[in-house]
């Protein structure tokens, strides 16, 4: 697994949180791993962001088993406040998930037709397991999504930008400062 190393005073903190994620997303893999053969999970990481807010970090997973048709990728994301290594879940970013996931899923839909892509609508709902994995920037939320979450598994990884604009009626105020443009 190859993680990024972090430095600071709660650099340890983050660095244990940043691997347990990594942990989690290879015992996904390897729980519905047919024991009959031999398979491998590779983790990458990239940090996205390593602001005065914010740290965040991208981890991918690259699935493969002997003799299966294809290989499976999929991605765990970590979003931990900068102050002090604590975690930030989605649910603590809207006041009202529900909403806000529902306009989140009409914009991917808006996006994949504009693409011609297939509609991630078809296989997402708006809970938030769904919208589990996901990353702030100045211009909005990106969300991501494992092979075949959010479509075929033709259609591969997908990621969907989500402004602040169509968010923003249901994000936290002190989620938009801590998140939200500098």
């Amino acid at each position: 697994m190859q993680l990024p190393s972090f430095s600071g005073p709660f650099a340890e903190e983050v660095t244990q949180r940043v691997r347990r994620s990594g942990e989690d997303g290879v015992e996904q893999f390897a729980q519905d791993a047919p024991t009959d053969v031999d398979s491998t999970v590779e983790v990458k990481s990239e940090v996205t962001t390593n602001d005065e807010r914010t740290v965040q970090v991208r981890l991918n997973f690259f699935y493969y088993a002997q003799g299966a048709a294809y290989p499976l990728d999929g991605v765990n994301t970590v979003v931990l406040r900068r102050s002090d290594a604590r975690p930030i879940m989605l649910a603590e970013v809207f006041s009202a998930p529900s909403p806000a996931l529902q306009a989140a899923l009409r914009h991917a839909s808006t996006v994949a037709a504009e693409n011609g892509n297939g509609d991630p609508a078809e296989t997402l709902t708006t809970a938030l397991r769904d919208w589990a994995d996901w990353q702030a920037g100045p211009t909005g939320l990106t969300f991501s999504f494992d092979d075949g979450q959010a479509g075929s598994h033709a259609t591969g990884l997908r990621q969907v930008d989500v402004p602040w604009s169509i968010l923003r009626p249901w994000v936290r105020v002190d989620a938009y400062e801590l998140l939200g443009p500098a």
